[in-house]
């Protein structure tokens, strides 16, 4: 994992580089716990190395970090996911529409976002409108493998 976040950060900084400036510092250990014990999940190492290299891009900044997707931070996901937790059972009357293990780490600015299921530790999609919850990925590390992939093959393309 972290071979993959120096390879994309290097990227970054010869390809994006206003990209990379946007990133955010990464997060501390106590914000992590705090989230952690917020929503009574348990992050995967892979995700704390995640934040811990960048806690997301500036909320100024809607450029995509992978397709149509921004990269969250920690404050952002903390928002979205007591909006989404809080309409369980009300809004979200089928379970699998939304579950408290999901955490929503990359989004559209939509409603939709690639979510880490944090007892499977699949990415999964959420779409706001639509009922599929389809795997993404089976894990963050193999996402974060295939993003620096796409990147050094030039198969991801950017406005830059």
């Amino acid at each position: 994992m972290k071979q993959f976040l120096a390879q994309l950060e290097a990227w970054l900084r010869t390809y994006r580089p206003a990209y990379l400036e946007s990133l955010q510092q990464g997060a501390s250990e106590l914000a992590l716990e705090t989230f952690e014990a917020r929503f009574k999940v348990q992050l995967p190492e892979a995700c704390k190395l995640l934040y811990r290299w960048r806690d997301g891009q500036s909320p100024s900044d809607f450029s995509s970090l992978q397709g149509n997707r921004m990269f969250s931070s920690l404050a952002e996901i903390t928002s979205i996911k007591d909006m989404l937790d809080g309409m369980i059972g009300t809004d979200f009357d089928d379970p699998a529409w939304w579950q408290t293990a999901w955490v929503p780490f990359l989004a559209n600015g939509a409603g939709d976002y690639l979510c880490l299921d944090t007892k499977t530790n699949e990415l999964i999609a959420f779409w706001h409108d639509w009922d599929d919850r389809s795997r993404e990925f089976p894990s963050l590390e193999a996402w974060l493998e295939e993003l620096v992939r796409e990147t050094q093959s030039g198969e991801l393309e950017f406005d830059v």
